[in-house]
């Protein structure tokens, strides 16, 4: 071991422990759960071990250490206690994917065919540059670069949206696009539906002044698409309306999530409990995961890497 990657491994561990991270559940009440579109009783210990199954079947993606290659244009190999945003970000479009490709009822199940899918998902976001891994930490930096923003640096929630609908509109896995709310003007079901019915991997989303023929324009198929909502509820601290706002919008089959948190502490934000908020927490690092060259072949005890079993509430 070099000396670097030993300072590197005595950082991660140091951090951890003072973070003072645990793999155990903060207490869940027996209350009902709202869960990425799914509602659980949470009445009987079968019901809660369905919801447990849900939770620690959705990709995890928490700090990592030892990059194999430096991030883009520095000589970062790792990006413990600055990358918790972009993390967070990655599940919620990983979250997307498994929706798209595999359904909402998917759950990982190592004897099932689906673990293939499983293993390829999970190598789109492999902490390398390249094809392989459209949505990586390196690849996204690499976008970033044209924005004058480099690793390390603080990051604004309309920055990494804009990165990542580049990163997806350029992979298109099973044509899935992607827009941010913003660059549709008001967003409105016709101004979502151009962007659905968009063939063309443009930057700016379309517009109805834009297309010469509308009609025609609309009878294109319908792609599956993200959207993405960059805003604010509340100055320091979630109102109350912006609470039922979410709830409601947690109870939509299609919803995928929220990015939320505290000023530097980012967080995804997946269901709700009473007046609580389940997430999912980046904050704890981890060793890089070298993927060998047919996803398939990844280790079990790699993959592991990539969920979680702590349910923990905001």
């Amino acid at each position: 071991m070099s000396l670097s990657n030993y300072f590197e491994s005595i950082r991660s561990v140091v951090y951890n422990i003072s973070k003072s991270y645990t793999r155990e559940s903060t207490t869940i009440t027996d209350s009902p759960i709202l869960f990425l579109g799914r509602y659980y009783d949470n009445e009987s210990d079968k019901n809660w071990a369905i919801f447990q199954h849900d939770f620690s079947s959705q990709f995890w993606f928490s700090y990592r250490t030892h990059y194999q290659e430096p991030l883009p244009w520095s000589n970062f190999t790792s990006d413990t206690t600055w990358g918790c945003l972009l993390r967070t970000s990655q599940m919620m479009i990983a979250h997307a994917l498994v929706r798209q490709i595999l359904g909402r009822d998917w759950r990982w199940d190592l004897d099932h065919p689906s673990n293939l899918w499983h293993n390829t998902i999970v190598s789109w976001f492999a902490d390398r540059p390249g094809s392989l891994s459209p949505y990586s930490i390196h690849n996204f930096y690499k976008l970033a670069a044209s924005l004058n923003v480099k690793p390390g640096e603080w990051l604004t929630s309309d920055t990494v949206c804009n990165i990542l609908k580049l990163l997806v509109r350029s992979h298109s896995p099973l044509n899935l696009t992607m827009t941010v709310a913003g660059e549709m003007g008001v967003v409105s079901r016709k101004s979502v539906e151009l962007m659905a019915r968009s063939q063309l991997m443009t930057i700016k989303s379309p517009r109805a002044s834009d297309i010469d023929d509308l009609e025609g324009y609309m009878q294109r198929e319908w792609r599956p698409t993200i959207l993405m909502i960059p805003v604010r509820l509340g100055l320091n601290e979630l109102t109350e309306n912006g609470f039922k706002q979410l709830r409601q919008l947690f109870q939509m089959e299609q919803c995928i999530g929220f990015i939320g948190g505290k000023p530097g502490l980012s967080t995804y934000l997946c269901g709700i409990q009473d007046e609580s908020f389940l997430y999912y927490d980046p904050h704890y690092a981890q060793r890089s995961v070298v993927f060998p060259k047919d996803s398939k072949d990844l280790p079990l005890e790699d993959a592991k890497t990539f969920h979680v079993e702590r349910i923990a509430t905001l």
